[in-house]
């Protein structure tokens, strides 16, 4: 039943109580299928990472933020604090781009700080724990 009015039933309610728990379904398959529904797309343009989301808004956010804005920001963040780093590296991107990609929900401004993050690991050539590619041994 809906919280929100005692005794009416939303559609929502109606289709959670026709779903069958017993039968089978591919799991992979509906993840598949809620991250095309959640997740933005990506393009690298010139020094920036360009996104859509599913709404088709869009957002540029430069690659090129300052060494000590970003220390800054990572200061006094535990390694395993992965809300706090995502967060701190989405108030680094600029106030407008940080809550236009905060209003998109959880899933998709995770999905963008990940792939920021993974972009700025290739273009600085990380290949594994800080070693890059083109170091010698």
């Amino acid at each position: 039943m809906n919280d929100d009015t005692p005794g009416l039933a939303t559609a929502d309610d109606l289709e959670l109580e026709l779903l069958n728990f017993d039968t089978p379904y591919d799991e992979d398959i509906a993840i598949e299928q809620a991250k095309q529904q959640l997740r933005p797309r990506f393009m690298i343009i010139e020094r920036s990472l360009a996104a859509q989301f599913p709404d088709l808004s869009r957002v540029k956010v430069s690659f090129e933020i300052p060494y000590e804005k970003f220390i800054t920001a990572m200061d006094g963040l535990d390694d395993g604090d992965s809300i706090g780093q995502m967060d701190a590296l989405l108030t680094l991107m600029g106030p407008r781009q940080a809550d236009q990609i905060r209003s998109k929900g959880f899933v998709a401004a995770m999905a963008f700080t990940v792939k920021f993050f993974e972009c700025w690991q290739k273009l600085v050539g990380v290949a594994d724990m800080g070693e890059s590619k083109s170091s010698s041994h």
